[in-house]
């Protein structure tokens, strides 16, 4: 072989496993890519279902107490022939749960932090309460059916 051919094969060689190099690197950041999007679709989806969850449980538990205050859903709770005020509401784009005896000072920031939402709203309607709450672009809406004298 003479060695202009020797210098020609060797660099169709290298211009080879250079395109090759190049095309493998595209492909991990776009698999990369598909990965973050995946994970975060599943993250967002975790936090809607895990509070849809607890807002159901919370309904199936006392939702015959269920109100509006100051933007809270609130349930007043009988314990041990007390009355006690449980809140739910949204602070610092976090879901939280208070459970305080009536007549406590109350501050937004007590309580104990659930998960993290962007919005939580709830709002009277003729049916019930209406209860939404979004994550990441995705929003739920629940509602918290009144029964027959009107109250919840």
């Amino acid at each position: 072989m003479t060695r202009e051919k020797y210098n020609a094969l060797s660099l169709f060689q290298m211009l080879v496993l250079f395109i090759f190099v190049i095309v493998s690197v595209m492909l991990m950041l776009i698999g990369s890519k598909i990965y973050q999007n995946t994970v975060h679709s599943m993250e967002s989806n975790l936090i809607l279902r895990t509070t849809a969850g607890y807002l159901s449980n919370r309904e199936r538990e006392y939702g015959s107490r269920a109100d509006i205050r100051d933007g809270m859903l609130v349930f007043e709770l009988p314990i041990e022939n007390e009355p006690y005020i449980y809140r739910i509401y949204e602070h610092e784009r976090m879901l939280v749960e208070s459970l305080l005896p009536r007549g406590y000072d109350f501050e937004k920031g007590d309580g104990e932090r659930i998960v993290a939402i962007d919005s939580f709203v709830v709002r009277e309607m003729n049916e019930g309460i209406e209860v939404r709450f979004s994550y990441a672009g995705n929003e739920v809406s629940r509602l918290i059916e009144r029964e027959a004298d009107g109250k919840s």
